[in-house]
């Protein structure tokens, strides 16, 4: 997923972790900074790319 897709409640793969997207905030230079489970943050440029999944609610 990039900055353009990233949704609150995204499962991502950071720095060898799955992290649960709980936060985020738009930056200049349409950046987002993710805010995970637990407080930790990453800084998710528009060019860059992560592994992730989201989940689909049931029916």
């Amino acid at each position: 997923m990039s900055a353009a897709t990233i949704r609150v409640g995204d499962l991502v793969h950071v720095q060898g972790q799955e992290r649960a997207v709980r936060d985020m905030k738009a930056l200049p230079g349409r950046r987002k900074l993710l805010i995970f489970d637990g407080g930790a943050t990453y800084l998710l440029s528009p060019a860059s790319c992560l592994p992730a999944y989201r989940s689909q609610p049931c029916p």
